[in-house]
């Protein structure tokens, strides 16, 4: 994992931070909306949950893959990633969002993600009006404010994107302020004349707290621990269990929480569903559907199938395994008033 030095992370937090309640919220880590960038592939269209920040009159980021500019490149994660350019003409391109809570000033962060060049990306130079390749190196600029698209203080950059491979990559920060927005853009490399080129970003963690001194996450959360299941039976009572415990809000969201693997990353998901998928992995000839057990107009519907696939998935389970469908009923089904599911061999 490429990690970059932060910058802002020297400082000692005041002793009697220590004992503050403050200090005890600080340690909760900051959720995305649609943090893997979630949507049906779009070319100038943001994915949902994230507002458009660039330039009037300039063309908003991708949603790929879907074939735009030649970008054909798989996802690292779920069906979709974000593609962001920058452009001859000295602009770029930006995506944002409200946080769901403020940034604590003086606490430090970290925010893990994957990103990527593509090679291809054919389209209209802005300053010739030709058909050129975006495909320089760019970098990340991460920006906080008080409203969307604000860039009132520069939290964190990048180094410059070169691989055409996921990788994964880390920044760290410290909040000088409680910014309520956060908005990611993508930045021509300083010192070199205007050019064109590309980044395609997936799969945010969320905004984890760390010491400022040793740059250790702040949370006690454990990786879950799970039985060892005998038969499917046993199998069936473990998911009602876990449905029992998924929250879909009143607006049709899935809550979805801080995720501790075993392997001592992190991750957002459903936990409850998440564990559905750790446990199904014990059977990997069986498959499990799983409906809406309430009707929703047809966008909160397939938000909300998006959300439960996205959290199933992200267990590392064969997506053969999972089938999620829209609202379902009839004697077939067992579940919760919230979600059904089925289980097949």
């Amino acid at each position: 994992m490429e990690k970059s030095r932060c910058q802002y992370c020297g400082s000692t937090l005041l002793f009697f931070l220590l004992f503050s309640p403050l200090w005890l919220s600080a340690q909760s880590p900051i959720i995305w909306d649609n943090p893997s960038f979630e949507d049906e592939p779009a070319h100038s269209h943001p994915p949902m949950g994230w507002f458009y920040c660039d330039d009037a009159g300039e063309s908003p980021p991708e949603i790929h893959p879907g074939g735009f500019f030649n970008v054909t490149k798989a996802p690292y994660d779920g069906h979709t990633y974000l593609g962001m350019v920058v452009r001859d003409n000295g602009t770029n391109e930006g995506v944002g969002q409200r946080l769901n809570k403020l940034l604590s000033p003086g606490q430090c962060y970290e925010l893990r993600f994957y990103a990527a060049r593509s090679d291809q990306h054919q389209s209209i130079s802005r300053s010739t009006g030709k058909f050129v390749n975006f495909d320089q190196p760019v970098h990340l600029q991460i920006w906080g404010g008080m409203q969307n698209c604000d860039k009132s203080g520069l939290l964190a950059q990048s180094d410059p994107f070169h691989s055409t491979d996921w990788k994964a990559y880390t920044l760290q920060f410290m909040a000088p302020q409680a910014y309520t927005h956060f908005t990611i853009e993508a930045a021509h490399l300083p010192g070199i004349e205007d050019y064109n080129g590309n980044v395609l970003l997936d799969q945010l963690s969320p905004l984890m707290p760390i010491d400022c001194e040793t740059n250790q996450p702040l949370h006690n959360i454990k990786p879950p621990q799970l039985p060892d299941l005998e038969d499917v039976q046993a199998l069936g009572e473990q998911i009602a269990q876990r449905l029992e415990q998924v929250q879909i809000t009143a607006d049709g969201r899935l809550q979805e929480q801080l995720v501790v693997l075993p392997s001592g990353g992190y991750i957002q998901a459903s936990l409850p569903l998440w564990e559905v998928g750790q446990l199904l992995r014990q059977f990997p000839s069986h498959k499990l559907e799983v409906g809406l057990a309430k009707k929703y107009p047809p966008v909160i519907q397939q938000q909300l199938q998006r959300q439960i696939w996205n959290s199933l998935q992200a267990s590392n389970l064969d997506e053969k395994q999972i089938n999620i469908k829209g609202r379902v009923n009839g004697n077939r089904w067992a579940g919760t008033p919230a979600l059904r599911y089925r289980l097949k061999d």
